[in-house]
């Protein structure tokens, strides 16, 4: 932005596919930085949200062991 680019042009370098389905299998975002906490907080609200709209907490259960699991291999 600061070479003389507009702001769509460096959200149209950021946002494309590879980097949406690097947030949502990894949970790595582009650009963030030092703040990358602040994905992963909004991450893991939208996952335990879903669940408990379904009433599936014993699923989140086995699912929290499986990202634990994911997370260390």
């Amino acid at each position: 932005m600061l070479s003389g680019n507009s702001v769509l042009d460096y959200l149209a370098t950021v946002i494309n596919i590879k980097s949406i389905i690097k947030f949502l299998f990894f949970n790595d975002v582009t650009g963030i930085g030092h703040a990358w906490y602040l994905s992963a907080i909004l991450y893991t609200l939208i996952v335990f949200k879903l669940f408990n709209l379904n009433k599936h907490k014993k699923l989140m259960n086995y699912f929290l062991i499986i990202a634990f699991i994911f997370q260390i291999v």
